[in-house]
Formats: C-alpha cells, structure tokens, sequence
C-alpha cells in the first residue's frame, strides 16, 4: 500500500473513530439487556436510557460524518466522548464498590455502570463538538489574521512600485509631452488594477469549504479557458476521460485554470500549448505548459504572494492556485513537464 493510500485510510479511519464509539455504545447497553438477571420488562424499562442516548449519539456521530467534519476534529469529539464515558464509568464502579461495603446489595450493577457510561460519553461528545469548533474558529481567525498581514504588505509595498513609476512617468510626460511617457503612466495604473482585481480575489479564496459538489473537469477547464481567451489564445489539451469529475466549488476550480492559463501566456507565450490531465488512480489532476519551465530551486517560492518574474506581473496568481488548493484541502506542487515546461500537480 502507498503512502497516499495509507493517509487515506487512516483519515478514514478517524472520521469513522466516533461512528466506532457509537456503535461500542450501542453494543454495552445491547449486552446489558441479555445478560441482566431482571425479568425482561424491567430490563427494557431499564435499558431505555442508556440504548435511547446511545442511539442519539450514533446519530450524531453519523451526521458529523455525512457533513464532512474533518478527521482531526472528529479525533477530538470521540477522544472527549471516551474519557466522558471512562471518567463516569469508573466513577459509577467506585460508588458500587462503596455501597457494597457497606451490605448493600445492588441488583443490576451492569445497568448502573452502562447507563453511567453511556451518559458521560454522550455529554462528553457534546463538550468534545464544542471544543472543536473553537478550534476551527481559533484557526479562521489566525488565517484571516495572516490574509490580513499579506494585504497590508501589498498595499504598503507591492502597490508602491507602480505608483512611484506612475508618478515619475506623469511628471516626465509633463516635461516631454511624448506619447510613449504616457504610456508609461497608463501601464502602471493598468498595473495597479490587476493587482487591486487580483488582491480582492485573493482575499476571497482563503475561506475553508464545507459544501463541494462533483464537477465536471473539462467543463470548468473549458469555461476558464473561454475567460481568458481575450488575453491569450491558448491550444488546450485533455488528456481524462469527458465524464471525470471532480469533488469542488467549481468557481474556485474555475479560478485555479483560468490563473495556470494565464501564468502559461506571461512565460510561454501569448499561443502556449497547455495540457489539463487527471492522475489514472483518482488522485488529482495536473496543468502543463510548453513554457521555459521553473528551476527546482524556486519551485516552492513559485507560490509566495508577491513572487515573478515578470516586471509587469502581479504575484499574486499562483499564491491564489495555492489558497485554492489549501481551501479544499488539496496538495499542490510544480515539476517539470513533458515539453520542459511547468507542471502543476494537485492531489485530491
């Protein structure tokens, strides 16, 4: 087995840990009922609590599971619903052995320790969900903190270079009146927009997503290509079947091509030959280009806010392709491709 599937299943397993605890929930009060010495209506008077609660937390596991909820935090929910259940399962143990010292008789000590344990599971699950989700949120907010910091060194830096070019080519202009200063001035300012356009995107696709939807490859690769097709006249190849699809927000998808498209026509050309293939196992997909291709040196630089190599290049594009891939959960990585261009490798 790979590597890749063995991450696969253990995320699996994870997600499936309180699903598993359930069903052991489940299962306790179950073997409660038929091992109980108490006639049988007073055993399934008796097991309505515990068999009620394990049935709502089993509901609950499998509703977590459906929505998605990600492995480490359904880690965390099942690792607070064991100790719940340990915690007063022991507890309700000690309280038996106590009451049994001193001559007390108790006539179904499996039903106290199940219910006990039963229940401590069940609001333990519920204190572990809450936990959860102040992580999640605690996570969001150091993101949109970290978004923040990148905003502001655009707007305090990476905006200042095309500004002082504006200024200085106006005041030239001014001097020379030649067409060609002034052209200087409308490059910068048309600089800028890119950068703001790109910046407002940027800003919108760092949120995480929750509700992904199959999507068909080569319709959001086409539609993209058909956005960009006014900038560059790009000879794009398939190489999957029509009817792949893809688990995504197809309008981040779509936004994924249409910056690989056009970061093939800045370094390949305005006519690049762009390749858009999906891994034969499931795994993912790729887009190459027929461009100079990038050293193996740079290759995870590629993906910094702010990094080109084009002096009228933004850096902002590819570091939208890797919040895109970050949001959905995606690895993403450059190689080099066939025709010794770039290859861009997501794995699903």
């Amino acid at each position: 087995m790979g590597t890749d599937q063995m991450t696969a299943s253990n995320e699996t397993l994870q997600r499936a840990s309180l699903l598993l605890l359930g069903v052991g929930l489940l299962a306790l009060s179950a073997v409660n009922v038929l091992v109980s010495d108490a006639d049988l209506w007073l055993r399934l008077v008796e097991s309505g609590l515990p068999i009620g609660l394990a049935l709502f937390f089993l509901v609950f596991a499998v509703h977590l599971y459906e929505r998605g909820e990600s492995p480490e935090a359904m880690v965390v929910i099942t690792a607070w619903a064991f100790a719940g259940g340990l915690v007063t399962g022991a507890l309700a143990v000690w309280l038996l052995a106590v009451i049994t010292l001193q001559g007390e008789v108790i006539s179904d000590p499996s039903y106290v320790v199940a219910s006990s344990a039963t229940v401590g599971a069940t609001f333990g699950g519920a204190a572990g969900y809450y936990h959860a989700q102040l992580r999640e949120t605690a996570s969001q907010l150091q993101r949109q903190n970290m978004r923040l910091d990148e905003f502001a060194s655009i707007l305090s830096h990476d905006l200042r270079n095309p500004l002082s070019v504006a200024a200085s080519g106006m005041d030239l202009a001014k001097q020379t009146g030649r067409e060609e200063d002034f052209e200087r001035v409308k490059q910068a300012h048309e600089r800028m927009d890119r950068m703001i356009a790109e910046l407002l995107k940027l800003s919108r696709q760092g949120a995480d997503l929750s509700d992904l939807e199959p999507v068909s490859l080569r319709e959001v690769a086409e539609g993209a290509s058909e956005t960009v097709a006014a900038d560059l006249q790009a000879d794009i190849a398939f190489r999957f079947p029509d009817d792949t699809k893809l688990r995504a927000d197809p309008e981040r998808l779509a936004a994924v091509f249409e910056n690989l498209f056009r970061n093939a026509g800045e370094h390949a050309g305005s006519e690049p030959t762009v390749t858009v293939g999906a891994f034969p196992d499931g795994a993912g997909f790729y887009v190459a280009d027929d461009g100079p291709g990038i050293p193996p040196d740079e290759r995870e630089d590629v993906f910094d806010q702010g990094y080109t190599t084009d002096a009228q290049g933004t850096g902002i594009g590819l570091a939208i392709v890797r919040r895109v891939a970050d949001a959905h959960g995606w690895d993403v990585s450059v190689t080099e491709s066939e025709a010794g261009g770039a290859r861009f490798e997501f794995y699903t």
